[in-house]
């Protein structure tokens, strides 16, 4: 795929498609045709309009790209290395943009990777495999190599070594070992795809069966069986970049969660039994699409599961048994991941070609935001009773554009309204997913409740009552649905200027894990506060109206939080004093007990967000049997 990516055409070379080296501009064009619906133009389309925000690639989004033509050489031939002569090379032709009509540039005097000088393949080690960048410490006019100059190579994301010889087994699913207990070889993973041995196939090599049925889709009714797809790559695959994968850790509950369900299905009987391969008797099918890739954390993976929920409704030799198990149940049965801030919100309108088939699938979101709807029968719709219940809550939605809710509350615009009231978590039918904690927290974590996280109590002393570090976002009502711009207005209040509160941009882990309640606020949608909170032993004060927290249907939250409403904020110091030395051990043992479900098996093996992660799954299917969701 995408030939002009490739920096040779020789072997095996993966494609390159990253943002960080210097492209062909054919290459980009390529992407274009396969992920843009609206491919062409000049390419400098920014992330806000249509055609950048409906390419799949973030390389296509919101930049005019500086790029290069190889001259004379014939399109299928192009390629995105750079000849000897460098970036001043008589053979290349530079443009400001990807697209056809995009006008000519002059050629850089140089371009910097990851703080380092991008050079040609040819002037390192085995020109890196082609699987990577050639830099140098110091840039160098002319030709390469030059005289006194070293260059090194930056390895593509799942690549190692000095000449990036190395693939990374760890970057595929369960390491390409798929088989009950290691029954059979391993594949080979490169750039995130299983090469798998023979009689093996699927993500991880997890698959050998494949299953056909006379009877029809007959699934089970006592227990819970998932069917995991194996998307084709030319529908989906994990994006990779030039040198490195830029994907917050935050935002990789999918990935963690997949690898956990593909390892159990590895375990043959000793996992849990929910994967089958056999889709006429499953009544769950997880998608795997590795959205976050495509999206980014701040824009809606829409034009994505578009693409995929499109190619699942039709039947194709791709699908498995060639039959569209999406058309069984209106997709009810089906589960995709959404780890984007804001999740299945609709902001600026994003969603909305996708509305039919985004309220029958089971979103797996963080943000959990479910305003009150107004209470309609749909017979009523159109009549002045239905124009008098939606006129009534109109005006209680805009209240608080017309007055605080308190004195320090800021005074809502019409953009905040809009984000509080957007219905972005259908509570019957989707899932709050845990995000992922931040790596070095884990091990912080391990030394609050002992490195096998089973102490009582968490451990240390704890002088602060409360703490927040956190920025104000002022003029940003909709950051947090305005309890910041609250909390830090109050700060200044006498009742909050106390020695044993700690509420400001400063603050580190010992400062967390030194306190005894720890504000959890929203962010641009969901929040990592509370699983920071959680992770170190700091009972999490939520402050989050109308917006479900993860696994809420699996998890206690009253055994191990409180849970404040934004209007009693001004009284919080008191709140909290009237918390009795009992009752705040109780919750800190709460925290002892359940604080692992906020931990998957990649931070210990003793974390369980996983498992309560498919109880949640069972109650949608329990939900979904009893048709309390429909299209």
């Amino acid at each position: 795929m995408f030939p002009a990516c490739h920096t040779s055409h020789v072997g095996h070379s993966p494609p390159m498609y990253g943002t960080l080296a210097l492209k062909n501009c054919h290459c980009f064009r390529q992407l274009a045709r396969h992920a843009c619906r609206h491919p062409g133009g000049n390419g400098t389309a920014g992330a806000g309009s249509r055609a950048g925000a409906e390419c799949l690639y973030p390389a296509l989004r919101g930049r005019g790209s500086l790029c290069f033509v190889q001259r004379g050489v014939e399109l299928r031939a192009q390629s995105s290395d750079l000849p000897p002569g460098g970036l001043a090379s008589d053979r290349l032709d530079w443009f400001q943009g990807w697209g056809e009509d995009a006008p000519p540039a002059p050629a850089p005097a140089n371009h910097t990777v990851q703080g380092y000088y991008q050079v040609p393949l040819a002037a390192c080690k085995d020109r890196c495999s082609d699987r990577g960048v050639c830099v140098s410490s110091e840039p160098a006019p002319g030709p390469w190599p030059a005289a006194g100059t070293a260059a090194f190579c930056l390895c593509a994301v799942g690549y190692e070594g000095e000449a990036c010889g190395a693939a990374v087994q760890s970057h595929c699913y369960v390491r390409c070992e798929g088989g009950a207990a290691g029954a059979a070889p391993a594949g080979r993973c490169h750039q995130g795809f299983c090469h798998c041995p023979p009689g093996r196939w699927g993500l991880g090599c997890t698959r050998d069966e494949a299953w056909d049925s006379s009877a029809g889709w007959l699934p089970s009714l006592a227990s819970m069986r998932i069917f995991v797809y194996d998307p084709p790559t030319a529908l989906v695959h994990r994006v990779t970049n030039d040198h490195f994968e830029s994907i917050d850790t935050n935002y990789i509950a999918e990935r963690e969660f997949t690898e956990e369900l593909l390892a159990d299905a590895a375990a043959g009987a000793a996992g849990w039994g929910v994967v089958t391969q056999n889709p006429w008797e499953a009544n769950l099918f997880l998608v795997p699409t590795w959205s976050l890739h495509y999206s980014g954390n701040v824009d809606p993976p829409a034009a994505l599961l578009s693409r995929v929920a499109a190619w699942l409704q039709a039947p194709s030799r791709q699908l498995p048994g060639g039959h569209s198990f999406w058309r069984e149940a209106g997709g009810r049965n089906h589960v995709l991941w959404a780890t984007n801030d804001l999740g299945g919100c609709r902001r600026a309108r994003q969603w909305a070609p996708q509305e039919a088939w985004m309220r029958s699938a089971i979103l797996m979101v963080h943000f959990g935001n479910a305003p009150p709807a107004p209470p309609l029968h749909p017979l009523a719709w159109g009549t002045p009773a239905a124009g008098a219940v939606l006129a009534e809550a109109r005006e209680a939605a805009t209240e608080a554009e017309r007055e605080p809710l308190f004195k320090g509350f800021p005074l809502y615009g019409r953009e905040d309204t809009e984000a509080e009231w957007e219905p972005c978590y259908s509570p019957e039918k989707d899932v709050v997913a845990m995000p992922y904690l931040p790596p070095h927290l884990a091990a912080y974590s391990a030394a609050v409740f002992g490195p096998n996280h089973s102490l009582p109590l968490p451990r240390g002393e704890r002088p602060l009552t409360l703490f927040l570090a956190a920025t104000n976002r002022a003029g940003a009502a909709h950051y947090s649905h305005g309890v910041r711009q609250a909390i830090f207005a109050l700060a200044e209040g006498e009742d909050w200027k106390r020695p044993d509160y700690l509420i400001g941009p400063a603050g580190d882990e010992e400062s967390l894990a030194s306190a005894r309640f720890c504000l959890a606020p929203l962010g641009s949608g969901w929040g990592i506060r509370l699983l920071d909170a959680v992770a170190l032993g700091c009972v999490p004060v939520i402050v989050q109206d109308h917006v479900y927290q993860y696994l809420w249907d699996a998890l206690p939250y009253s055994e191990f939080s409180l849970r404040v409403p934004r209007r009693l904020l001004p009284r919080l110091p008191a709140l909290l004093d009237a918390v009795s030395p009992r009752q705040l051990a109780a919750l800190q043992r709460g925290l002892a007990t359940w604080h692992t479900a906020f931990l998957y098996r990649s931070h210990s093996s003793a974390g369980a967000a996983f498992n309560h992660t498919l109880r949640a799954l069972r109650h949608r299917l329990d939900g979904l049997q009893a048709a309390l969701w429909r299209r």
